[in-house]
């Protein structure tokens, strides 16, 4: 036990704090947003970076470039109910057009807390959230609940449940108004794939 007046879950996909702790249900996106596997390949680089990330489709999810100072934040977003590891890997480097060495695969779920804030804890980043890093909003999201929180100052130290609730409302809003967003990421008119052909009648 560890006295404190206000702590900050940033434990990851572990939310030691939030849901294993506080006992706070995770909402899931799965229903509209399928994917949950992802290979990570990121490529040094060091010139010729490109201001923007890009999300790029493939035959069983995205691609997505992520600029970053020295490298490139790379993968591919898959829904692992149609291909395997394998599979993903090799179309993968049929894209790049290059054998990949260095890359990682991990399962996670797309979706938020029910609430961000519950008594004198707060989750942040992957504890609080994930979704597809398809346009980089992991970062747009931890830095908005951050400058959103400047304006609950006052009850960060009260037991306001009000104003608590009123700030994980935002939260929630703001989530599923993102998770529309890189759904409409799906609305193709691609075929090409049973992935593809199944995704609009799912």
């Amino acid at each position: 036990k560890i006295k404190c007046d206000f702590i900050f879950d940033c434990s990851g996909f572990s939310r030691l704090l939030i849901q294993k702790h506080y006992n706070i249900k995770f909402k899931d996106y799965k229903d509209y947003l399928p994917m949950k596997r992802a290979i990570i390949a990121p490529k040094e680089i060091k010139e010729n970076l490109f201001p923007y990330t890009k999300s790029i489709c493939m035959k069983y999810g995205w691609v997505f470039e992520i600029p970053l100072q020295y490298r490139i934040g790379r993968g591919y977003i898959f829904d692992s109910d149609y291909i395997s590891d394998e599979q993903a890997v090799k179309e993968l480097e049929t894209h790049y057009n290059e054998k990949l060495k260095d890359f990682r695969v991990i399962n996670f779920n797309t979706g938020r807390m029910e609430k961000t804030w519950t008594k004198n804890c707060m989750s942040i980043g992957l504890s609080h959230s994930f979704l597809e890093p398809i346009e980089s909003t992991s970062i747009y999201v931890t830095l908005g609940q951050l400058n959103t929180l400047k304006d609950f100052i006052p009850s960060l130290f009260t037991k306001n449940n009000s104003l608590k609730q009123t700030f994980n409302n935002i939260m929630n809003i703001t989530l599923d108004r993102i998770s529309d967003f890189i759904f409409l990421h799906y609305c193709t008119k691609r075929k090409d794939s049973l992935f593809w052909k199944q995704f609009k009648t799912k």
